[in-house]
């Protein structure tokens, strides 16, 4: 065990000394270029997202449109000045912490406003640092990425995707451990250079000069030391790790044993809206606290190496008596009077009541119970096969609203219902649809229970299933793209002229540009953009509705949806706890593999008084620790669905 002298002499212990000394001025730094992130970066940078989007033909980039943007002139430079002005925050805010410490060590105070006067003074050197520091980084990743992605296709490539995340072939596994042995190299590689280049900016800051005669003197600085100082970082970076896992695992276990209690004995609702606000507010505080002494930590460290390796004339840190009222009487930092008792005692008043006026207004604000739709996620629910007439039998049976199917075309042009490029996962055949004409494909038989008869579990045809669902149940219809297919739309509108009967259809797709190619052929039918990861107002598109991935749900987003008369539909919900959530967000539809259980899950909330849906509300923070007060745990679904795919799957 280390004595009190050991525990002096580490690195880390000397590193939170100075953070402890100059934590003051430090931290108002932080608000500083926090704030001028707030009010002059983010506004830019969505400035410079719209001057892109709008000088291009629809204003939105979207799913796997995305990628090939980013690598279009205008998505490289976005990416560039984005990736710039966000690296210029930090190291401003570096650059201030180095001021700091520097005037400190040499027994000076700091003014705020000076700091912020030689910072503007030195910000447009910064930007060219900045603007020079985000393509080298690009450099640098390369052989990562290329590497990664020839890793992908030596082991990944012969199949979809999804036949590797559900099945973990040996083929996963080998891709695994052979994409960890390529970035461990490049860490090896890449990582030594970056700790040689450990000094550049504080010499940048300190000498001046140009950027190329910083990077010469941190590699002259740095010549011999290189594992001494990945030692230090390590020791910090795992240090502070620790301490933040241990801080937010206690937060959260005082927080739901306190929540538990007052929701169980409190019998008003102003004491757990108190107690949720306040919990939510500590979590908040914490993580900008924790996060403030993580990069403190880190550049206490770098600026002290610097000092030590360039020999620096400075006063013994034990000395800055000073440095503890975060400056000097004529004219440092001083905040000192914000930080005693009765001041602290005041603010913390102001916040509680605020809370609770917030609290409070967000509860009568709340939108009431709403009618949601339910589509069967894949054509209906497991243990039946996707896709499949025995899904859609299923999805009738557990009263679900619309069965959500996929559908590609044959080689010969037959539009089919299924969801991969190929057939490897659900029957093991690695045909590509695309590539395979009907004839063909028309005798597999997709994997399930034996009970089901095989004439049920075969690859079929939209008109099948057109025919099959008639008035009983909608078709939500989603055209799937691996590739160019530019006949795909009319080939669906030609299976839906042949077959205009009772059914109800609604169409979807990924591409942004089938959705504008749905839109011109479908006038009188309900078109949707189904959104993964997208750039640009999806909102201002001309659909009926948009698909978005659960996790992408927000009160916001469903808000500008319902200004816009669009309905926004969300999947892939199959837990009762994110089913209950998107309900109370007031989502117009839930795409779920258990129709059964959301729609049971949607009647039970209807039926709970506004304290309990206040309380579902909140399930998160306190969902292990009041069970016997949440009423919607104590359901039991008449229901033998097994889990058919992990929420990871590709859709």
């Amino acid at each position: 065990m280390l004595s009190r002298d050991a525990v002096r002499n580490t690195l880390v212990f000397q590193a939170a000394c100075r953070v402890r000394a100059l934590w003051r001025p430090m931290i108002a730094w932080s608000v500083l270029t926090w704030f001028a992130g707030v009010v002059i970066l983010a506004p830019l940078s969505s400035m410079v997202l719209g001057w892109h989007l709008g000088r291009g033909a629809y204003g939105i980039v979207g799913n796997e449109d995305l990628l090939a943007w980013l690598f279009t002139t205008r998505g490289i430079s976005y990416l560039w000045i984005l990736g710039t002005l966000a690296l210029l925050l930090s190291v401003i805010r570096f650059s201030g912490y180095f001021w700091i410490l520097e005037n400190a060590a040499e027994g000076r105070g700091v003014a705020l406003i000076d700091l912020f006067v030689r910072v503007a003074r030195r910000t447009p050197r910064l930007l060219r640092l900045c603007a020079v520091a985000v393509p080298v980084g690009w450099i640098a990743l390369m052989p990562l990425a290329a590497a990664l992605w020839g890793t992908y296709g030596l082991f990944l490539g012969e199949h979809d995707p999804n036949y590797y995340l559900a099945e973990r072939p040996p083929e996963w596994t080998h891709a695994l451990l052979a994409g960890a042995a390529v970035l461990v190299i490049w860490i090896g590689v890449f990582g030594g250079v970056g700790l040689r280049l450990f000094f550049a900016l504080p010499v940048y800051l300190d000498e001046g000069g140009t950027l190329r005669n910083a990077v010469r003197r941190s590699l002259q600085l740095t010549r011999g030391c290189v594992g001494r100082w990945a030692i230090r970082i390590a020791s910090v970076l795992g240090s502070w790790g620790l301490v933040r896992i241990a801080l937010n695992s206690l937060l959260f276990a005082l927080g739901a044993i306190t929540l538990s209690w007052v929701a169980e004995l409190s019998p008003f609702l102003t004491p757990l809206i108190f107690s949720t606000a306040l919990f939510v507010g500590l979590s908040f505080l914490l993580d900008a606290l924790l996060g403030f002494l993580g990069f403190a930590l880190l550049s206490t460290t770098i600026v002290e190496g610097y000092f030590e390796s360039t020999n620096k004339e400075r006063v013994q840190w034990q000395s800055m008596a000073h440095a503890r009222g975060g400056g000097t009487p004529d004219g440092g930092i001083c905040i000192k009077s914000w930080l005693r008792p009765r001041p602290l005692m005041l603010m913390g008043a102001v916040l509680a009541g605020g809370s609770i006026v917030f609290s409070a207004w967000f509860f009568d604000h709340s939108p009431p119970p709403r009618s949601v739709v339910i589509s069967a996620h894949r054509a209906g629910p497991p243990p039946t096969p996707e896709n499949t007439l025995a899904a859609l039998e299923a999805a009738i049976e557990a009263g679900a609203d619309y069965a959500e199917i996929d559908v590609l075309r044959t080689l010969d042009g037959v539009v089919v219902v299924t969801h991969d490029a190929d057939l490897m996962r659900q029957a093991g055949v690695p045909r590509r649809i695309n590539d395979t004409r009907f004839e063909d494909l028309r005798g597999i038989v997709k994997r399930g229970p034996e009970e089901i008869p095989e004439e049920e579990r075969r690859l079929e045809t939209l008109a099948a299933f057109l025919e099959r669902a008639g008035d009983r149940i909608g078709l939500m219809v989603e055209l799937k793209y691996y590739g160019p297919d530019p006949g795909l739309v009319s080939a669906v509108a030609e299976v839906l002229s042949q077959h205009q009967g009772e059914t109800e259809v609604v169409l979807m797709s990924l591409d942004l540009g089938a959705v504008r190619a749905l839109r011109e052929q479908f006038p009188d039918h309900r078109v949707g953009y189904v959104s993964t990861v997208a750039v640009g107002q999806v909102m201002d598109l001309d659909i009926d509705f948009l698909a978005l991935a659960r996790n992408r749900v927000t009160r916001s987003a469903v808000l500008s949806a319902r200004e816009r008369g669009i309905e926004l539909h969300a999947w892939t919900p199959n837990r009762i706890d994110h089913i209950a959530d998107l309900v109370q967000l007031g989502v117009d539809g839930i795409i779920t593999d258990y129709p059964r259980r959301a729609r049971a899950v949607e009647r039970e909330i209807n039926a709970m008084s506004p304290v309990e849906r206040f309380l579902l509300r909140f399930r998160r923070l306190i969902l292990e620790s009041v069970e016997d007060y949440y009423p919607l745990q104590e359901l039991h679904y008449d229901d033998d669905e097994r889990p058919m795919e992990p929420d990871y799957i590709v859709d």
